[in-house]
C-alpha cells in the first residue's frame, strides 16, 4: 500500500486572533512581533550601554578618590549601618554590584514606563545583596486561606512569596495586578514580569511569560505588547496557554496557581462552580471546571460551591497536600459563619451528588495508588521523521502539543498512549517506534508500582476515553484534538490488537468505508476507490 500523508484534516487558524489557535502558532506571531520591536529597541539600547558605561567609570574613580582619602568618622558610622541592612555577596566585585544595581534601575523605569504607572513596587537596589531573615522559632507559616484573602483558619502550610509582577494586557494598554497576583482569569492576557538572581553571574536577571486564557481574545495588538515588554527588559518572551504552565511559572506566583472561567469581575463566590485541586511535583494547580460528573476524577480533590453552600470532594487518589489545599481553598469561598462539608469519594452529600447529576465519572481502579507511588508525573513524547523517527521529551502536557501530523507517547504512569494523529495514519515507522517506547516505558513503571500498565492505541479523529480527558491532561476535550470537532466514535485499541493492524497487509471493504474510522496504519489515501 502507499503510505502518502494525505492533506491535512484539522483547520489550520492563521489569525492570532482566533480562541483556537495553538500554541506554536502564538508563539510565532509573538516572536515575529518581538523582532519588530527589537529593531526599534536597538539604537535606545546601545545609547542606554554607553550611558552605564560612563556612569560605572565615573563611579569608580569617586571610589578610588574616596578609598584614598580614608572615610571620615562619620562616613564610617554610616557605611557600618549600611552593612548590617545590606549583605554584598562573597565574590561580587563592587563594579559587579554595579552593575546590578544600575541594571534594576533600568527595569524598575523600563516597566513603569511601559504599564504608565508608579504601582508597581520594583525592589530597591540597597536590598539586591540582602539575605532573608531566618524564621523565628515557633513561627508558623501563612494558610492558603490568607493567601487567597479568605479567613485564615485551619492547618498552617508554608507559602512561599510571590516574586514577579503581574500585569493584565488589553489592546495596546497594561495594568498592573496588585492583588491576588496568583489568581488568573480564563478571558485574560496577562504578563508576568520575574526578576531572580543568576547563580552563574551573580546579576539580576529577568524572565518575561506571557499567559493567555483559553478564552481570550488575543490580537496583534496584544501579540505586540508582550513582546515589546519581553525586549525592554532584554529577554524573549516565554509564552503559555492556560493548562500549559510551567511548574517554574507556579513556584515564582507563590506555589499555587488558581484559574477561573469568566472576567474577574464578574466572578463571585456565591455562584455555583467546580474546581479541581491538582498537585504536579511541588506546587499546586486550582482550576475551574464546569460543575458536571464528567468533569470529576478519582485522582483529585475537588471543591464545589453549591448555592451557600462549599463542598470537598477527596478523591481515592488524591494526595496528602492536594487534600489540605482543598480544605483549605473551600474556606476561602465559605461564609464567615459556615465551614467546608468535607467527604470521601463514593460518600458523596446528597445534594452535591444531585447538582453533578448520576453519570460516571473518571473513576480508574487504578487512580488509588496515585497517593502513595513517588512518581506519577504525567509525561508527553513526540514521535517524528522521516526514515529514523526522533524522540521527543516535551517540556510541557498540554491538548496543544498534540499535532495532528505526528504521533505522540502519553505516559500517565498507571496506562499509556500512543496517541496517532489524523494525518499520521500512514505512518507506520513511526507508529511502531511509538508503540516500542510505551512499551519500554510500561516495563519500566512496572518495577514501582504493583502492576505493568496497559498500552492502548488511540486514532485520531476519535472520542477521547474520560480517565484521559479529566485525569491525565488538564483543559483536555474531543474538540481539541480533533479539529474542532466531536467525532461520534471512539477509535481506541489493545496494544495486541494495534501490533496485528500493522501486520496486516490486506482489510475486507467493510473495513475501509469510514475515512474517519479506518484501522491503524492505514491513512484515507492509502484506501482505493471501490
Amino acid at each position: 500500500m502507499s503510505t502518502t500523508t494525505p492533506n491535512s484534516a484539522r483547520k489550520m487558524f492563521s489569525d492570532v486572533g482566533t480562541k483556537d489557535s495553538s500554541l506554536a502558532e502564538w508563539t510565532s506571531e509573538i516572536r515575529k512581533l518581538q523582532s519588530e520591536v527589537d529593531r526599534e529597541a536597538e539604537e535606545e539600547s546601545k545609547r542606554l550601554q554607553e550611558e552605564i558605561a560612563r556612569s560605572r567609570l565615573e563611579r569608580e574613580r569617586r571610589r578610588q578618590s574616596n578609598r584614598r582619602s580614608g572615610p571620615t568618622p562619620a562616613d564610617s558610622s554610616t557605611f557600618g549601618s549600611a552593612m548590617n541592612s545590606t549583605v554584598a555577596p562573597k565574590d561580587e566585585s563592587p563594579q559587579d554590584m554595579l552593575s546590578v544595581i544600575e541594571k534594576q534601575s533600568n527595569q524598575s523605569d523600563a516597566l513603569k514606563k511601559l504599564i504608565g504607572s508608579n504601582n508597581v513596587v520594583i525592589d530597591s537596589p540597597a536590598a539586591l545583596g540582602s539575605q532573608r531573615a531566618p524564621a523565628k522559632p515557633g513561627e508558623q507559616g501563612t494558610s492558603l486561606a490568607a493567601f487567597i484573602g479568605g479567613r485564615a483558619t485551619g492547618p498552617r502550610l508554608t507559602k512561599h512569596a510571590p516574586q514577579a509582577d503581574v500585569l493584565t494586557v488589553t489592546g495596546n494598554a497594561t495594568s498592573p495586578v496588585t492583588t491576588d497576583i496568583h489568581i488568573f482569569y480564563d478571558v485574560e492576557v496577562r504578563a508576568i514580569v520575574h526578576r531572580f538572581k543568576s547563580k552563574a553571574s551573580g546579576l539580576v536577571t529577568t524572565r518575561v511569560f506571557g499567559w493567555r486564557g483559553r478564552q481570550a481574545e488575543v490580537g496583534p495588538t496584544e501579540a505586540k505588547k508582550l513582546g515589546e515588554l519581553a525586549t525592554r527588559f532584554g529577554t524573549s518572551l516565554h509564552p503559555c496557554i492556560q493548562g500549559s504552565e510551567p511548574v517554574e511559572l507556579v513556584r515564582i506566583l507563590g506555589n499555587v496557581l488558581i484559574t477561573r472561567q469568566g472576567p474577574r469581575a464578574h466572578w463571585s463566590r456565591e455562584n455555583t462552580a467546580m474546581h479541581c485541586v491538582r498537585q504536579v511535583k511541588d506546587v499546586i494547580y486550582i482550576d475551574q471546571v464546569e460543575p458536571e460528573r464528567k468533569n470529576l476524577c478519582s485522582a483529585f480533590a475537588y471543591v464545589c460551591t453549591v448555592l451557600e453552600a462549599v463542598y470537598v470532594f477527596q478523591g481515592r487518589g488524591a494526595s496528602p497536600k492536594e487534600r489540605e489545599q482543598a480544605v483549605e481553598y473551600g474556606k476561602t469561598l465559605c461564609a464567615p459563619d459556615a465551614s467546608p462539608i468535607e467527604f470521601e469519594e463514593d460518600a458523596e452529600d446528597e445534594m452535591f451528588s444531585m447538582v453533578l447529576g448520576a453519570e460516571e465519572h473518571a473513576r480508574a481502579d487504578f487512580w488509588r495508588f496515585r497517593s502513595v507511588v513517588d512518581d506519577c508525573l504525567v509525561r508527553l513524547y513526540r514521535v517524528h521523521g522521516p526514515a529514523q523517527p526522533k524522540v521527543q521529551l516535551l517540556n510541557e502536557v498540554a491538548a496543544e502539543c498534540i499535532d495532528p501530523s505526528a504521533v505522540f507517547v502519553l505516559d500517565g504512569t498507571f496506562e499509556l498512549f500512543v496517541i496517532v494523529g489524523a494525518e499520521a495514519r500512514g505512518q507506520r515507522t513511526d507508529i511502531k517506534t511509538a508503540i516500542s517506547v510505551a512499551q519500554q516505558l510500561a516495563a519500566q513503571h512496572a518495577t514501582s508500582q504493583p502492576f505493568t500498565p496497559p498500552v492502548h492505541v488511540l486514532i485520531l479523529p476519535s472520542q477521547v476515553p474520560l480517565d484521559v480527558r479529566v485525569g491525565h491532561v488538564r483543559f483536555m476535550d474531543d474538540e481539541l484534538l480533533n479539529g474542532g470537532e466531536t467525532p461520534e466514535h471512539m477509535n481506541l485499541i489493545p496494544l495486541q490488537e494495534a501490533l496485528d493492524h500493522l501486520r496486516q497487509t490486506a482489510w475486507p471493504k467493510s473495513s475501509l468505508d469510514d475515512p474517519s474510522f479506518l484501522p491503524l496504519g492505514v491513512a484515507p489515501d492509502d484506501v482505493p476507490a471501490f
